[in-house]
């Protein structure tokens, strides 16, 4: 009877590879969470801001998530009143 699956040496470098592969989502877990938190930290200054100058914490004109006005680049925005989507591709 023979074995028709990988040799040990395969096997030690798959796994070698996954946890290359692995270590790498960490690092892009890592520079996520931080980009999350950095994100907050401005909401949070706007909150306060908005707080201090009693500006409505809803502002039906102003865009919740627009970076093409931003940037000037393509992008998804989502914009209120009620949320609805729209896609820009070039």
């Amino acid at each position: 009877m023979h074995n028709h699956g990988p040799g040990s040496g395969e096997i030690d470098l798959a796994k070698r590879d996954l946890d290359a592969l692995r270590a790498q989502l960490d690092r892009i877990d890592d520079r996520l969470l931080e980009d999350v938190r950095a994100r907050i930290e401005v909401c949070m200054s706007i909150a306060h801001l908005k707080r201090r100058y009693s500006i409505p914490v809803m502002q039906p004109h102003a865009s919740v998530w627009s970076t093409s006005t931003r940037t000037g680049s393509p992008s998804t925005t989502i914009s209120h009143p009620i949320f609805s989507m729209s896609s820009t591709i070039s």
